[in-house]
């Protein structure tokens, strides 16, 4: 037992273990990092085919979860006049056109919607409990369940093994060092407060990477290559903002369904962009967001960003990235 806490690594003095333990944390988290891309099965597929008449919402939702979704329904109802955008001091507000266009030219996605705006409702609270992301989650549902027949987001088998091998080799440096702690205690040696932190702060380091992107490889390929087909899109809003529908699909709201409401600004429907800006800036739960990053625990927008261009609070918006 004496050769048990007797030993040269037990007897290493405490400066040079440090070292060593860094370094150990820091290879482990390269290594990990490296090896989690290969998890992803999906990179090997072939992306889908750019579909001849896109649906707006349902790219959105895969761009961006339940807060994008509901930007681009809300967008959609702003565009053809049955919302308007009111801006006071900080605060921006959503209500009902005084004169209201013909419900019967919306779709179920669109009346459903519209229903929840029978108050005026600040911009925030879409995005808050019992918000406009509740109301529409069954079609949410809908979507994600299509979305997950292309295997376009992170499939779960990729998150749990992700998970268990970082756990397992977060495991394996907090064994080695609670060892070295105990040893140093036995030894006499109370100034174990370095270990504690870099044991404190490889915890950290696993957990970060321990999660995952909400969209698989694939499915960031596929955002990209629709970002890629209607680029033309995104620098027309300003120089050609009445150009002809696509397959009846307006090009607009297909805009802001690929690459988000940043686009919007210095537009016509520049007032609408700034609402959702300022209900971020706020502390509210959106942010105008483009092509990016995405993140999710599951099929709404998630809570952390990469990569891209925006965040939306309580979920992220963008074409990649983020976390699950």
């Amino acid at each position: 037992m004496d050769f048990l806490f007797d030993n040269p690594l037990a007897n290493l003095p405490g400066p040079i273990f440090l070292v060593l333990y860094g370094a150990i944390i820091f290879f482990s988290a390269i290594a990990f990092y490296l090896l989690k891309l290969s998890f992803d099965w999906t990179a090997n597929q072939n992306a889908p085919l750019i579909p001849s008449n896109p649906d707006p919402f349902e790219i959105a939702y895969l761009r961006g979860g339940e807060n994008e979704f509901a930007r681009a329904l809300v967008f959609a109802l702003n565009q053809k006049g049955f919302l308007k955008i009111t801006n006071e001091g900080k605060k921006s507000y959503i209500v009902l056109a005084q004169t209201q266009p013909n419900w019967t030219t919306l779709s179920p996605i669109e009346r459903t919607s519209l229903t929840w705006f029978q108050t005026t409702r600040e911009t925030s609270e879409i995005f808050s409990n019992y918000g406009l992301t509740e109301i529409i989650r069954p079609f949410a549902i809908t979507y994600e369940q299509k979305i997950n027949q292309n295997n376009l987001l992170t499939p779960d088998d990729v998150k749990n093994k992700t998970r268990i091998f970082s756990l397992l080799i977060f495991g394996a440096i907090a064994v080695l060092g609670g060892y070295k702690l105990v040893a140093a205690l036995l030894h006499g040696h109370k100034n174990v407060l370095f270990l504690i932190i870099l044991t404190v702060v490889a915890f950290i380091i696993f957990l970060v990477l321990g999660k995952t992107k909400r969209l698989s490889q694939l499915g960031i390929r596929y955002v990209e290559s629709l970002q890629t087909t209607f680029d033309r899109l995104r620098y027309n809003q300003t120089t050609s903002p009445n150009m002809p529908s696509i397959n009846a699909i307006d090009p607009t709201l297909l805009a802001v369904g690929i690459f988000g409401t940043t686009i919007l600004a210095g537009t016509a429907y520049g007032d609408y962009e700034q609402a959702f800006h300022r209900s971020s800036v706020s502390g509210g739960s959106s942010c105008g967001s483009g092509c990016g990053s995405s993140c999710s625990s599951g099929g709404d927008g998630g809570s952390s960003c990469s990569g891209g261009s925006s965040c939306g609070g309580g979920g992220c918006g963008g074409c990649g990235g983020g976390c699950s």
